[in-house]
């Protein structure tokens, strides 16, 4: 995968984290993700592709971080993940993807993306379709740290 795939939904996380969460998140690692690792967290954000790109992304953030996001969003004290929790990061990860998707359009790709869906557990595992190899991103915040996996492959 290419740089030029992964750089739109890295810029994304971090404007999203800003500008809904007032949270700034730089990256701090990056690296292919084994099929069989499982990413520290408690909740995560799901967004299908298909298209031009087909695949996946998700954001995994551990539980105190996801209820300080989601307090942010809504000016509410949250601490446990809860149905507000999950609509928020929902929400979250549908802004992440579809601004995403804004910047591939503007190169001329078509796509089409799934509604949100929401894991939630730790040791939650999120498996991309066989053949597709996925990129690991972390996010390091004042609050802690997050992940965000991009799982596409480009059709020809």
């Amino acid at each position: 995968m290419q740089a030029t795939t992964i750089n739109p939904f890295v810029e994304s996380v971090i404007s999203s984290m800003s500008v809904m969460c007032n949270i700034v998140a730089e990256t701090f690692c990056l690296g292919i993700k084994d099929r069989k690792q499982i990413i520290p967290g408690d909740i995560s954000g799901i967004i299908g592709f298909v298209g031009d790109l087909n695949g996946l992304i998700a954001v995994t953030f551990p539980k105190h971080l996801a209820c300080a996001c989601v307090s942010n969003m809504i000016n509410d004290d949250i601490i446990e993940i809860d149905e507000d929790v999950k609509d928020g990061i929902r929400e979250i990860t549908n802004i992440i993807a579809g601004n995403a998707k804004s910047t591939f359009k503007t190169r001329g790709l078509d796509l089409a993306m799934t509604l949100p869906s929401v894991i939630v557990g730790e040791q939650h595992q999120i498996s991309t379709p066989v053949g597709i190899q996925s990129i690991l991103v972390g996010f390091k915040t004042n609050i802690g740290s997050f992940w965000l996996e991009v799982g596409l492959k480009e059709e020809n």
